[in-house]
């Protein structure tokens, strides 16, 4: 056994002898203590028995001094028995008049004592009452606190069946959303920026308020809303639905809308530890098609496109080119094998590093500038779209596309404080975005007429609002007073698209290869019918403006 344990061991001894001696001590203090008090009361009635007999002594004194006067009186035989008889009537009269003064102040402290003892006897009254007043309020109290209590039960009985009802409504609101085709919303507020105090609350699930600092609080109610603590993760176990109904056979659209410095990037791209949407939509069909691949082939291609003042630039190619023209035809009207935007690169990936290769090369050729608002504000607006080509054991094939929007950020002039060319980039995200809500709004009247041929952005997801394909838009705000007016835009655009009825989503159609149009990229869309045909023109559609530089900041 090593030295140490058995030194251990004695400190240990030491300390418990030290110990049970200090109990020992504690004990005979206390005992000590006890027979203290015991002596001083003792003590005490000591005291009082000493001063009853000073008292008894005093007046055995005076009795005594009294006796010795007399009997002094009696024994002088100068004075005659007259006199004497007349000093000892004195004498007398004085030790008379002595307790008389005694009776007298006893009377006096009897007054007194009679008049304290009523005093307390008033103050006993007083305090019975006052018992009785704080047993009737003690008793008030009781039955009020139980009353109480069963109120709360019932506030919580309550409170959790109103949440249980309202999660039953929303889910078959949601559903019913499903069968007709709503475009399904989600918002997502940004973490403050500083110590300022944020302008949104969330009283329920779904729903979120928010409390500007110039006008009346407004409430709105979407499918999901996430806070500022919200992970990548949570986002995307919202969304991963959708990728699940693309690899089945259903066209997606998801597309972040918000003002600048909102959020949108980093929803749908994401930092390299915190990968957004884009990331993990494309994780999850490679997991998918790792599942399924042995029922039928898979196949997956991407693109990437910016639309930057107002003309459209594939973000794959390397050189650079004029903008490419965006077909003419009406939304859901493309044959198959026929793109929205010919000539678009398509770029077959096989595995998640060669999607971030990918995505690496398109985000380096994307236009950003910094701003009063954002340090990497974006000057255009990104769109990924996946190709997932399914091949099925009779030989039919089927293309389904995912298309993953990054809309540039709304902002104003004169917060942003930009100039010159960025003056003429806010311009044209201005315009675009405000054509996107005239096409939200003209879906929401159910017009006859949608203008989707205003501006090239609506123009490229024309097929994804024409009613068959899945929509989830994500609206991203900032929690802070000065943005509210912003903050309050975008929810109103939310609100108006969340209104949105596209009719039910179809699935894509199964074509045998005889049927396919030969394209070197590929069908958009298959489907043959439209919610909605405006009046067009059979020409393309081209922008005569230049490739601004690649990865111009």
């Amino acid at each position: 056994m090593p030295p140490w344990i058995g030194d251990l061991q004695e400190q240990l001894q030491q300390a418990q002898e030290v110990a049970q001696e200090a109990e020992r001590l504690k004990a005979e203090n206390s005992a000590m203590l006890e027979v203290k008090k015991s002596l001083e009361d003792h003590m005490i009635g000591m005291r009082a028995q000493l001063e009853e007999m000073q008292q008894a002594s005093q007046s055995l004194q005076g009795e005594l001094e009294g006796m010795r006067a007399q009997s002094k009186i009696w024994e002088d035989n100068n004075n005659s028995e007259a006199e004497k008889l007349k000093q000892e009537n004195a004498l007398i009269r004085n030790q008379m008049q002595t307790r008389l003064n005694e009776m007298q102040n006893l009377k006096s402290k009897l007054a007194d004592a009679d008049a304290e003892r009523q005093r307390l006897q008033r103050d006993m009254e007083d305090q019975a009452s006052k018992l009785q007043w704080l047993q009737r309020i003690n008793a008030q109290l009781e039955a009020s606190t139980e009353q109480l209590e069963q109120y709360r039960k019932a506030a919580a009985d309550f409170q959790e069946r109103f949440i249980r009802e309202r999660n039953v409504r929303r889910k078959l609101h949601e559903q019913l959303q499903v069968l007709k085709g709503n475009i399904r919303v989600m918002c997502r507020v940004r973490p403050p920026n500083g110590d300022v105090k944020p302008i949104v609350s969330y009283p329920l699930e779904g729903l979120l308020a928010i409390t500007p600092p110039d006008r009346r609080p407004q409430e709105f109610e979407f499918d999901h809303v996430f806070g500022p603590e919200a992970s990548q993760e949570a986002i995307f176990e919202e969304v991963s639905p959708l990728v699940r109904s693309c690899a089945d056979g259903f066209n997606v659209c998801i597309f972040a809308y918000g003002q600048t410095g909102s959020g949108k990037t980093f929803t749908m791209e994401g930092p390299q530890d915190k990968p957004g949407i884009n990331v993990r939509a494309l994780q999850e069909l490679f997991r998918i098609a790792g599942e399924e691949g042995a029922d039928h082939g898979w196949g997956v291609e991407v693109s990437m496109m910016e639309i930057y003042n107002e003309a459209v630039h594939d973000l794959l190619r390397s050189e650079v080119t004029k903008p490419l023209d965006v077909s003419a035809l009406g939304p859901g009207e493309l044959p198959p094998g026929m793109d929205r935007v010919p000539g678009i690169t398509w770029r077959k990936v096989d595995s998640l590093e060669q999607v971030k290769q990918v995505l690496r090369e398109g985000s380096k050729n994307r236009a950003t500038a910094s701003t009063a608002l954002n340090a990497h504000s974006s000057r255009s607006h990104a769109l990924l779209s996946v190709k997932v080509n399914l091949q099925y054991a009779d030989g039919r094939r089927a293309t389904s596309l995912i298309h993953l929007v990054d809309l540039a950020g709304s902002e104003r002039v004169d917060k942003s404080e930009v100039s010159g060319q960025q003056m003429k980039e806010a311009q044209a995200i201005n315009k675009s975005l405000s054509a996107l809500g005239d096409v939200i709004s003209a879906l929401q009247r159910r017009n006859s007429h949608i203008p989707f041929r205003n501006s090239k952005l609506t123009q490229v997801l024309q097929d994804s609002l024409c009613g068959t394909s899945k929509v989830l838009l994500v609206c991203n705000i900032s929690p802070e007073p000065v943005s509210s007016s912003e903050t309050l835009s975008s929810l109103n655009f939310a609100h108006r698209a969340a209104q949105v009825e596209l009719g039910a989503a179809r699935r894509v159609e199964r074509i045998t290869p005889a049927d396919r149009m030969t394209s070197s990229g590929g069908g958009s869309s298959l489907e043959h019918s439209a919610t909605t045909t405006p009046e067009r023109s059979r020409t393309p559609v081209t922008t005569p403006a230049t490739r601004r530089p690649a990865g111009r900041v």
